[in-house]
């Protein structure tokens, strides 16, 4: 009987058993899951916090540049510039501009070309001549120019010129020119197929 009772008690007992070591092995298994999945949202905050900042430098970057696409903003600027100043704009010109190939090192903007030799990057140089005469007081030019230069656009300074103009309501005159700078993407070549079959006023040209 007590044979029967132990053969009994071990046949109920050993899938417990069982079941004990593999809720275990599960347990581990889910504990080792757990793990994995706290470090890949980790990971992911990391990676978002990195998107956030790489954006944010990107928009600042965009911000600086001038690039045809934004060349009216820089005049619709200056003639806040100059008017939250208390100065008056005798003249404005934001010129079209100059466009060039950007090498991937030691370029300079103020070149007229890449250096010699150089790696061409993905990008265009494009920079734009910005002609200034205003007139105000010396305190509005000084507010002016700090203004400019608060904008942070790449530029350099071409010329500047700040006169007397024996005018009592504007006794300063200042006469600037700088140039300001932006890079652009260059846009995919075209497939050569694509480049070499006429367009379709081409074609009506070269029918007549």
């Amino acid at each position: 009987m007590a044979t029967a009772s132990l053969g009994a008690i071990i046949g109920i007992g050993l899938p417990w058993v069982d079941e004990y070591f593999e809720l275990r092995r599960d347990m581990a298994e889910f504990d080792k899951m757990e793990v994995e999945l706290t470090a890949i949202r980790h990971r992911g905050l990391r990676l978002a916090k990195m998107e956030r900042e790489l954006n944010e430098q990107l928009k600042s970057l965009n911000d600086r540049s001038v690039i045809p696409d934004n060349r009216s903003d820089v005049r619709e600027r200056l003639v806040e510039i100059v008017r939250q100043g208390g100065g008056r704009i005798r003249s404005l010109e934001v010129h079209t501009g100059n466009k060039r190939s950007w090498a991937t090192v030691n370029d300079d903007p103020t070149a007229e070309v890449m250096p010699e030799f150089a790696r061409m990057s993905p990008y265009d140089l494009h920079s734009h001549d910005v002609d200034l005469r205003a007139d105000g007081s010396l305190e509005a030019i000084e507010k002016i120019l700090t203004a400019i230069g608060g904008q942070r656009w790449y530029m350099t300074t071409r010329t500047m010129n700040v006169l007397p103009t024996m005018k009592p309501e504007a006794p300063v005159a200042l006469e600037l020119r700088f140039t300001v700078f932006g890079l652009l993407a260059r846009p995919d070549e075209p497939d050569e197929d694509v480049a070499r079959r006429p367009t379709q006023q081409t074609r009506q040209l070269l029918l007549h």
